[in-house]
């Protein structure tokens, strides 16, 4: 097997797994974060190899950011691996919080509109959460709830 830097970091928790396994005798499960599809499918193959079972995988995912609907959740399914999304409000960008203004004591007030992860509150971005939001008001939903709705479903 040719070592990359998904093999030795697999390999590095599946042998934690087994010393615990061993010690302990109780299983451990391991779960990944924001592998590509083709990462992904290699961290399974080599954790099925070691014996240690992958069951969660969890990227970031939002509307905004919606990367895994491009391979990442077909390989998820062909390998039984659950999927639990971070950052569904793309760091408060999808609620009201910015619509009006960036608060000074926000986190995008204090990060000059840059958040991690590269989100911008740009007045693009605002653009299309105060459009959604518009939408929204005529059903009396928040956009919160309904970004978490599409995001589980």
């Amino acid at each position: 097997m040719r070592l990359t830097v998904v093999f030795i970091a697999i390999r590095c928790l599946a042998r934690k797994h087994l010393r615990f396994h061993i010690i302990t005798l109780h299983s451990l499960y391991v779960g990944i974060l924001s592998y590509n599809p083709e990462q992904t499918r290699q961290a399974a193959t080599i954790l099925k190899n070691l014996g240690t079972p992958c069951i969660i995988h969890q990227p970031r995912y939002n509307m905004f950011d919606r990367w895994i609907e491009d391979g990442l959740l077909d390989v998820l399914s062909e390998e039984s691996i659950g999927c639990i999304g971070f950052s569904p409000l793309c760091q408060g960008i999808l609620t009201d919080k910015y619509l009006e203004d960036v608060p000074e004591d926000s986190r995008a007030g204090k990060w000059k509109d840059q958040l991690t992860w590269g989100d911008a509150v740009s007045k693009e971005r605002i653009a299309k959460v105060a459009k959604l939001n518009g939408l929204l008001d005529e059903f009396s939903f928040l956009n919160a709830f309904v970004v978490f709705r599409i995001v589980l479903f």
